[in-house]
């Protein structure tokens, strides 16, 4: 493999190390209480997770020298924000419905000072890849969505169609393309047919045209942290009332939406793929994300973090009771779950 192609591979666990300047204000550490306190301060996690777009983002930066911590780019993504149920599903995402993670992506980018290519073919357009070569020969590439149940390097990629996924092209060799995937798999290769499959994404419901990708970024401007707090802010308000503009008939937003499904709790009627869903991935990731938001707002917002705070907290023991598994227990937490996001979303208004 070329030099060119040697770009680390992001800490999985959205904690990278090093600074962006103008950014020190999240790089502190803030003492937190003894660990007997009931009203402890969450300390920061550690470890893996989903944040493949994130880390993916947070790759590419660091391809033209710029260190982002990968929760710094999922927190001002705006992903993470808000939750929408989809009843015939029984699904429960605790995301916005107006941020989907190709908009997050760019939303983050541009919050941060920086001016990234965006690119995307039209349905039913070929694969670009002549393009992306090119686009190659000048550095790494941020792809996606792709489809998980596409990437056969993935050993759980079977029964994975239509579960969206991002990961960092480094360049050609041979008919295969080398990613960084940050699902744990550095430096693999993928051949062009089934590239080609993963990135058309036809599954993905939230995609906009086919083949999106990132590239060449540079930074244009050096925002300070207050600056980035406010904007992103108002970024999230924004975000919020786009959800409830946007949603289509039929799907629950907010506080409704996880309200939806604690009535569907106490009626006993999740079924299993539904409890399935929370146990191995909303609820983890809810508490992840709620916990990298409290962290982002502990100075700018300290009402809202510490919301955000208890959030994670509820959503914790919600997912504990999920593995038991405690459907009642569940209802309960996620009760107040909800009651937190009514207020998150208030403050925000």
């Amino acid at each position: 493999m070329s030099q060119k192609y040697v770009v680390r591979l992001s800490d999985t666990s959205g904690c990278h190390g090093g600074k962006v300047a103008g950014q020190e204000q999240w790089y502190q550490r803030h003492p937190h209480k003894a660990c007997n306190d009931p009203e402890m301060s969450m300390v920061s996690y550690i470890g893996n997770g989903p944040y493949c777009y994130a880390n993916s983002a947070a790759m590419l930066l660091e391809s033209v020298g710029e260190t982002v911590e990968p929760r710094l780019l999922e927190v001002l993504s705006g992903v993470g924000l808000g939750a929408f149920w989809l009843a015939e599903s029984q699904t429960l995402f605790l995301s916005g419905w107006a941020s989907m993670p190709d908009v997050g992506v760019s939303r983050a980018f541009g919050l941060l000072g920086f001016k990234v290519a965006e690119e995307a073919e039209s349905d039913g357009a070929p694969m670009p890849a002549e393009a992306l070569a090119r686009q190659l020969d000048d550095g790494p590439v941020l792809l996606g969505p792709l489809d998980v149940g596409e990437l056969p390097y993935q050993p759980d990629s079977q029964g994975g169609n239509g579960v969206d996924h991002f990961v960092l092209a480094l360049g050609f060799e041979g008919d295969e393309v080398v990613v960084h995937d940050p699902d744990g798999y550095p430096a693999v290769p993928i051949a062009l047919e089934a590239l080609d499959r993963a990135w058309r994404a036809d599954l993905i419901e939230y995609r906009r045209g086919t083949y999106r990708r990132w590239h060449s970024p540079t930074r244009t401007t050096s925002p300070v942290p207050e600056e980035i707090a406010n904007k992103a802010i108002r970024s999230f308000a924004w975000a919020y009332r786009e959800s409830r503009a946007t949603a289509l008939p039929g799907v629950a937003i907010g506080p409704e939406a996880v309200e939806a499904l604690v009535a569907t709790l106490r009626d006993g009627a999740l079924a299993e793929q539904g409890l399935e869903h929370l146990r191995r991935f909303a609820l983890p990731l809810g508490v992840r994300r709620a916990l990298d938001y409290a962290w982002f707002l502990q100075e700018v917002a300290p009402e809202l973090a510490e919301l955000k705070s208890e959030q994670a907290r509820r959503l914790g023991r919600a997912h504990a009771a999920a593995a038991r598994p405690d459907q009642e227990s569940m209802a309960e937490h996620l009760s107040r779950v909800a009651d937190l996001e009514r207020r998150v979303e208030a403050a925000l208004a």
